[in-house]
């Protein structure tokens, strides 16, 4: 495969709210929460600057820091890795409260790494 990548790439990830702790599986069973969760879009750019904006539940504790972000350090971490250099711009649409003990973070990070892996067309 190429890492050339026609601009815009573009996708959009869903990711769904989880609970662990099942029983006596402790944290080797989890179950996901249909309908809830973190929803992402991110779009390749060669600006060289990421952003982040984010809407829904809690959005104003969700950090616009793409270093401090769990979703964006996902997605730069799933870039920098099949050796593609480009900057984007990203939208988190929070589905899920912060810290109310549904994997939030966890959503937000594997919807950050597919959508970006979607955007350059290279499967997950």
């Amino acid at each position: 495969m190429s890492n050339t990548i026609p601009l815009p790439g573009r996708a959009r990830a869903f990711a769904p709210a989880g609970i662990g702790n099942v029983g006596p599986g402790f944290d080797v069973l989890g179950l996901a929460i249909e309908g809830l969760g973190d929803t992402v879009t991110i779009a390749l750019t060669g600006d060289g600057s990421s952003t982040i904006e984010v809407t829904g539940v809690d959005f104003e504790l969700v950090p616009r820091d793409p270093g401090r972000n769990a979703c964006a350090i996902a997605a730069r971490f799933w870039l920098d890795r099949c050796g593609i250099p480009l900057s984007f711009r990203m939208s988190i649409a929070k589905g899920i409260p912060m810290s109310a003990g549904l994997g939030g973070s966890g959503a937000s990070s594997v919807a950050g790494a597919l959508a970006a892996a979607l955007a350059c067309g290279r499967p997950p």
